[in-house]
């Protein structure tokens, strides 16, 4: 089962009304993000017995709270966010992919933030 046109037209109207996906520039948004990353317990990520450090998310939505600009910039020969937005076809495009499960299995278990691809506005 494919999503509709009609479905795909009216996700790429909310979002465009909402705007541009950034994540918040909100004092207390940004402090609240960064109490979480301060009282994260973070000797949980170290298993000292197999020898393995682990990585958290934590503190990530914040730092990139102040680099509205990096949705701009180019990785390789690759689109940027910037340029997928401003280009209706090529936004339809990869809605269509997320509906219909191509972009991301629909098998796959709840992505956690720091592997979406929009910021936590848009879930």
């Amino acid at each position: 089962m494919s999503a509709s046109d009609e479905l795909i037209q009216q996700v790429y109207d909310e979002w465009r009304e909402k705007g541009f996906p950034y994540y918040s520039t909100d004092d207390a948004w940004r402090n609240q993000r960064f109490e979480q990353l301060m009282n994260y317990k973070r000797d949980v990520l170290v298993d000292r017995r197999s020898k393995i450090i682990g990585q958290t998310q934590h503190g990530q939505s914040l730092a990139w709270s102040f680099m509205e600009h990096a949705w701009g910039i180019q990785c390789g020969k690759m689109h940027t966010p910037m340029d997928i937005w401003n280009d209706e076809e090529k936004l339809k495009h990869g809605i269509s992919k997320l509906l219909n499960g191509v972009f991301f299995p629909k098998t796959l278990p709840v992505l956690r933030q720091g592997c979406t691809i929009l910021p936590p506005t848009y879930q």
